[in-house]
């Protein structure tokens, strides 16, 4: 993103988090409202209700960490000063400190000056949050469509807990290996425990992943061949 908009990365990556966290706080709203009317409705199992607790309290830690780490520009630099000094002594001494030091700074301070900005200009923030709660929409009708396409009748709020939990695995930064298998299965899991049968469950959840990631694999993939190929042909020089 940085060589294609010519912005320094602290920018860029003040983008990024941002994004991060509106994805984490649509996510999570959607989360709250649907297993409240849910639990009201349902009467759902306690597992369920349990994991549903501890991704959301995950989520809202995670956005803690996020927000302190974008306000404590001592943090971040005590951080980003651990990283140089394990990146030195893995190198062995081929990269000094202090050179690789000077443009961590700068691009932190771009990072922290972008994010002030976010939250100083938050009438700019009205189109992203709208478009972002249009894409969460949008979405989620793919599972919706999915059960409607094998004419089973499932509860929208299902829908949205399942979708709020498959998203929040992947946002939070635990380490799970969410797009090789293991969404998949708790996706299928949770559908059951919800009162849906496991074929179905299961059916409904492979049909969706191949929207949701095997597509999206698909056009990436060719997107940053294409992107590849463009930054490898020389640039045209006018006669």
């Amino acid at each position: 993103m940085s060589r294609e908009s010519g912005e320094n990365a602290g920018k860029v990556v003040a983008s990024v988090i941002g994004h991060r966290i509106l994805t984490m706080t649509i996510t999570l709203g959607g989360l709250i409202i649907s297993t409240a009317y849910f639990v009201i409705r349902y009467h759902p199992p306690m597992l369920v209700m349990e994991f549903v607790s501890v991704i959301g309290a995950g989520t809202v830690v995670s956005m803690i960490l996020i927000f302190y780490l974008s306000k404590k520009r001592q943090a971040t630099s005590k951080i980003v000063d651990w990283l140089i000094g394990l990146l030195v002594r893995i190198s062995r001494g081929r990269w000094q400190f202090e050179r690789l030091k000077k443009p961590a700074e700068k691009m932190l301070k771009a990072f922290h000056d972008g994010i002030d900005a976010l939250g100083t200009r938050r009438d700019r923030l009205a189109l992203p949050v709208s478009l972002g709660i249009i894409a969460w929409l949008f979405d989620l009708m793919i599972a919706v469509f999915v059960f409607y396409a094998l004419r089973v009748q499932v509860s929208f709020s299902a829908v949205v807990i399942v979708y709020s939990i498959s998203i929040a695995v992947q946002t939070i930064p635990i380490g799970i290996p969410g797009e090789v298998g293991v969404l998949d299965v708790l996706m299928a899991t949770l559908y059951t425990l919800l009162g849906i049968p496991i074929a179905v469950s299961a059916v409904a959840t492979l049909l969706t992943r191949i929207v949701t990631l095997w597509t999206r694999l698909l056009i990436g993939g060719i997107t940053v061949q294409w992107l590849g190929i463009k930054s490898l042909r020389p640039s045209s020089t006018p006669d």
